[in-house]
């Protein structure tokens, strides 16, 4: 899913998405929530600021904004560094609070396995401890982000998931294979599961399997293709154009902290299904 994989004209063809295109889902979110600034902690690395500019184009469309963006690395999250970088997200905080008021200003993590480092330093600061989180897509139900359990449901932790558009192709394709594997269809399967039917429709259209042939077919089979996965059809990089996410929430609910299930983010009509 790495951003750095989205070429125009390498013929990589990939039915995942890259990891920005997330972010019209997370934006969409945090606006439905009334949030209207946000404070971004990025790990400093390659590939991390096209998440950013990712980020900041979808919510500044949305009529939100960036606050601030505070750069770490690693190591500023060892040991006595990691109050240090604690201080300066405070600091930001405290600015966008003051101009916006605390229901409106939210924190977005898009680093990796390091965030539980973050979350679990946060309740030293009352000010942060009582913003709305978010993580992107993978860390808000990564095992690390769950070792914070208490909290991440103290934070009402919001995160995504990629996932398959539940349809009438998937439930009968995920009720074959649950029950001979004993677990669910993941995305990633159902992504396999399209891309042979595509390779096959693509060969037959061609009359080859020539692989240089087929790379000039394979985008157009895509775009008629509805799988078990969803909409196949490609972007201009060949990424998975209308990618589709479940949204989770830690929560303590009658005294309990856990993760649930809080809607759906449909890529291809751009909109939030609710779970009711």
């Amino acid at each position: 899913s790495s951003t750095q994989l989205s070429v125009i004209g390498d013929n990589l063809l990939r039915l995942s998405p890259d990891d920005s295109a997330q972010f019209p889902a997370i934006a969409q979110l945090m606006h439905s929530l009334g949030i209207d600034t946000s404070i971004v902690l990025q790990l400093d690395a390659i590939g991390q600021g096209s998440l950013f500019d990712a980020f900041e184009r979808e919510f500044v469309r949305l009529g939100g904004g960036v606050s601030d963006r505070v750069l770490y690395t690693p190591d500023e999250l060892d040991g006595s560094h990691v109050d240090d970088f604690m201080v300066r997200v405070n600091d930001a905080a405290s600015d966008a609070v003051e101009m916006f008021g605390a229901e409106h200003v939210a924190v977005l993590l898009t680093g990796s396995s390091e965030s539980s480092e973050i979350v679990s330093h946060a309740r030293f600061y009352p000010l942060l401890y009582n913003l709305t989180w978010f993580g992107i897509d993978w860390v808000a139900t990564s095992a690390e982000v769950k070792e914070a359990l208490s909290e991440v449901s103290h934070l009402r932790f919001y995160g995504l998931k990629r996932a398959p558009y539940v349809s009438p192709i998937y439930s009968s394709l995920n009720k074959s294979y649950s029950t001979m594997t004993n677990v669910s269809l993941s995305f990633e399967m159902a992504n396999r599961y399209d891309i042979a039917w595509i390779l096959v429709k693509s060969i037959i259209e061609a009359d080859s399997a020539d692989t240089s042939r087929l790379v000039a077919f394979i985008p157009n089979i895509a775009s008629k293709t509805f799988g078990a996965s969803g909409w196949c059809t490609l972007n201009d990089a060949g990424d998975r154009k209308y990618p589709n996410y479940e949204i989770y929430l830690y929560e303590n609910s009658n005294s309990t902290d856990r993760l649930t299930f809080y809607g759906f983010y449909d890529g291809a009509n751009q909109k939030i299904l609710m779970n009711k």
